[in-house]
């Protein structure tokens, strides 16, 4: 998440909302919330959309990973209720975010965002099937 799209990505159109510089001050897990904290290069200011982007591309990347439902933010050691005028939802979701997805064919949102692990392999993240609270794709109908 922090690292920024290599070449071939970027000439494939891929970007990062999380702004250069930004950087993982710490993360623990309690009770399905990842509590992410982040350098204050995370909060500069920006649009109220590409805030929120940068919010969702940290609750999605956290929220990929089994046993994490929900991010609490921190920037600098400190607990964030804001980033300039944009509210930051506590804990993170989501479903706080699914309105940034775009629609596909189906009207259903689906993640825009593709993980890469460390052996090189992708996924786009879904749903369980019937169990979708946020406006995603589930695995059924992927």
């Amino acid at each position: 998440m922090l690292a920024r799209p290599g070449a071939a990505e970027a000439a494939a159109g891929v970007s990062s909302a999380v702004p250069a510089g930004t950087g993982l001050r710490g993360i623990s897990i309690r009770s399905e919330v990842a509590t992410v904290d982040l350098t204050a290069a995370f909060a500069q200011r920006g649009t109220w959309r590409s805030i929120r982007m940068q919010m969702a591309q940290v609750t999605f990347t956290a929220t990929q990973f089994t046993g994490i439902r929900s991010v609490r933010l921190k920037v600098g050691g400190r607990y964030v209720s804001r980033i300039g005028e944009v509210p930051v939802p506590s804990p993170m979701t989501r479903g706080d975010f699914a309105g940034l997805l775009p629609a596909t064919p189906s009207g259903r949102r689906r993640s825009a965002i593709t993980f890469r692990d460390w052996q090189g392999s992708t996924a786009t993240p879904t749903c369980p099937a019937a169990t979708c609270r946020h406006g995603l794709s589930t695995d059924a109908a992927s």
